[in-house]
């Protein structure tokens, strides 16, 4: 999936996301100048939906640096081939402008 930081924000990059259903969650960020992708992986944990989707509360790793917090998923658009990610608290993953969110459209 390709993700772009919406609102206003110039970064861009490209992500892939795999969310599964035992809670797994993958995430390789695909830099261009890097050779070999930085990579994350861990669990997440369903806590409710509220106005934003579905919160997950996160534990993710890259190497032995744990990332955690909790993210919205708003899976509206899929229809179009988009979702929505809107982080709440901990470590931003997508780096989302302060209150915005992250538009992921499948490739």
């Amino acid at each position: 999936m390709y993700h772009s930081v919406a609102s206003g924000a110039s970064y861009e990059g490209v992500y892939y996301l795999s969310i599964h259903e035992n809670g797994l969650v993958e995430i390789n960020d695909v830099i261009v100048s890097i050779d070999a992708p930085l990579q994350i992986a861990g669990y997440c944990t369903y806590l409710g939906t509220t106005e934003l989707g579905m919160v997950y509360q996160f534990g993710l790793y890259s190497g032995d640096q744990l990332r955690e917090g909790a993210f919205a998923l708003d899976l509206y658009n899929t229809d179009y081939g988009e979702m929505t990610i809107t982080p709440i608290s901990g470590v931003n993953l997508f780096d989302a402008p302060g209150g915005g969110y992250t538009i992921f459209s499948r490739l």
